[in-house]
């Protein structure tokens, strides 16, 4: 299939709030303080509970007994989290422990991120607020994670939602869930009778927006990036700056090779911290 423009739709989730109201140059030390302050009071209290507490008893639920809102800081600073789930996991790593924090030191003032894996949104809330004058796409495939997504990042007008998984190639994959919660769905190449979503390519992201580079990719596709990176087209490296990425070798081998060969042909130079699950890499 031919690559051509792509009509990214804008967040138009019910009340969205104006950036104004955030405050932009100080959203993110609201939200790292008061996350600070959580954990200091008990966000493993916080976890267990909501992995343990029987349904009934969870008084962090909304009605319907699967959505948590935590307030992440004054006003309408929100983010939903599900019950039960590997959503309380994601919210500490990325905006309790700040993972990506380590690849902000190396891109000033980005213009374009692309959250590829954007699971509920923590990365694409992080990023919009770390970075307020950043555009973020931030790309799902799983229909009730995406629906968190757009709920989440309602706030940050900048931040764009793409209902797909990224892939090589323009064209349908499968949507698989191998039973490891939330986090855990998986793309592959098309297949008879198995849920269906819109691979979407970098070249595409790329064509429908002003600039020419990507500043940040964060990828965290839980195993594509195998397909992804050994594909026989990866020119588009060479219009990344950065890249944060979590491999799955341990759900498919040969993920981490794929990507180290890639971006070491196109000049990226790696690096990593300790107790961080991703990998760093910046062009230079």
């Amino acid at each position: 299939m031919k690559e051509g423009p792509i009509s990214l739709a804008p967040v138009t989730a019910p009340g969205v709030v104006k950036a104004a109201l955030l405050r932009p140059t100080i959203a993110m030390s609201r939200i790292a303080s008061t996350v600070t302050n959580m954990t200091v009071g008990g966000l493993l209290r916080l976890s267990a509970s909501l992995a343990n507490r029987p349904r009934s008893q969870a008084s962090f639920c909304s009605p319907d007994e699967s959505t948590v809102s935590i307030d992440l800081g004054s006003g309408p600073c929100r983010l939903s989290l599900r019950a039960h789930t590997s959503d309380v996991t994601v919210f500490a790593d990325v905006l309790v422990n700040q993972s990506y924090r380590p690849l902000l030191q190396f891109v000033s003032n980005p213009k374009l991120i692309v959250d590829a894996g954007a699971h509920i949104g923590c990365a694409s809330v992080y990023f919009a607020a770390s970075c307020p004058t950043a555009k973020i796409i931030a790309i799902e495939p799983e229909e009730s994670n995406y629906a968190l997504l757009q709920r989440n990042t309602a706030m940050f007008p900048q931040v764009e939602c793409v209902r797909g998984a990224l892939w090589p190639r323009v064209e349908e994959v499968s949507l698989e869930d191998p039973g490891l919660g939330t986090w855990g769905y998986r793309v592959s190449a098309a297949k008879a009778r198995a849920r269906g979503v819109r691979g979407v390519t970098v070249p595409l992201l790329l064509s429908s927006q002003e600039v020419s580079e990507i500043d940040i990719l964060k990828i965290d596709i839980e195993g594509a990036e195998k397909e992804v990176f050994s594909a026989a087209d990866i020119g588009w490296l060479a219009r990344v700056r950065t890249i944060a990425l979590e491999t799955h070798d341990r759900m498919r081998l040969g993920c981490r090779r794929s990507a180290l060969n890639a971006v070491r042909a196109y000049g990226f130079r790696e690096f990593r911290v300790h107790g961080n699950e991703n990998e760093f890499f910046v062009r230079v």
